[in-house]
């Protein structure tokens, strides 16, 4: 199941992601990194007085593999993020047994990147265009007790964080396929644009920004296995009318191909499609809108 998130835990979210990778400034910049955490502490906001590890990497794989204990309360957590730029894995896994009040106890893995695109096209070149984006997403989710698993995908881009226009899709069950991140992102022809992408992967429960779980108690677990990755899909450039730009030219402030198959190649025969049959959506919604203004 996929959702859309609230307006204010976005913001937090977007909060969290500043803060884990102190990479989004003004502007944008090329940077990538993944981080793994697991915590156990007091009901309070963000507490893990009583165990707490964190793995940052800014480039390969963040992980934490951590049992806590103490005062009749213990935690297992084993999480991990790995990025690429347009390829990332994330997974969390938790189980917990708490024998008092509800509180904190989770473990999450975050991936994520940073780019810096332009898009080529001579004759719409210094002109306002739309960037249809698409990936593909394969994981799992599992829960037992009150425990929770969740994955978030969060997309930013602009010229700097003044101009940044935010996505965020939630899933809160098993999913495979190729998803939209929704309204497409403006951006100028033939001038660099910021993309941000980050795979969020939660499990257990508490006060996590970004994952929004009631504190537990009792016995149970969570998982979230988002490590069969998220992988950049899609990239198709149009004019404000849904034409699109046939022949555009991609290039990367990090060196990484990108073009209007996403990254890393040519993408799966049925991604493929799925892809098109969204633009070939597009181009029709945007056709009905011009002959009934």
């Amino acid at each position: 199941m996929r959702v859309r998130i609230h307006t204010t835990l976005l913001a937090l979210f977007l909060g969290a992601l500043i803060s884990m990778t102190d990479a989004i400034a003004a502007p944008f910049f090329v940077y990538r990194s993944a981080s793994a955490v697991a915590c156990l502490g007091t009901i309070a906001v963000g507490d893990c007085s009583s165990g707490y590890e964190r793995d940052d990497a800014d480039s390969g794989l963040a992980q934490v593999s951590r049992s806590f204990s103490g005062a009749g309360n213990s935690l297992t957590v084993l999480s991990s993020g790995d990025a690429s730029f347009g390829v990332l894995k994330a997974s969390a896994s938790a189980s917990y047994n708490i024998t008092g009040s509800p509180i904190n106890a989770y473990g999450s893995g975050i991936a994520g990147f940073i780019d810096i695109i332009t898009i080529d096209f001579a004759p719409w070149n210094g002109s306002t265009g739309l960037l249809n984006v698409y990936y593909t997403l394969d994981g799992t989710i599992s829960s037992t007790g009150a425990g929770k698993g969740i994955a978030n995908v969060f997309l930013s881009a602009g010229t700097d964080q003044s101009t940044s226009q935010s996505r965020v899709q939630t899933y809160t069950s098993s999913t495979s396929g190729v998803f939209s991140v929704g309204a497409p992102i403006s951006f100028v022809y033939g001038q660099p644009f910021g993309l941000f992408f980050s795979l969020y992967a939660c499990a257990g429960g508490g006060d996590l920004v970004g994952c929004g779980f009631p504190h537990v108690t009792g016995t149970g677990s969570g998982d979230a296995d988002f490590s069969n990755t998220f992988v950049l899909s899609g990239l198709i450039p149009t004019d404000l009318n849904g034409n699109q730009a046939v022949g555009a030219l991609f290039s990367s402030q990090s060196g990484t191909q990108y073009s209007v198959n996403g990254v890393g190649g040519v993408p799966e025969p049925a991604s493929g499609i799925l892809v098109m049959i969204c633009l070939c959506a597009i181009s029709a919604r945007m056709r009905w809108r011009r002959t009934t203004s």
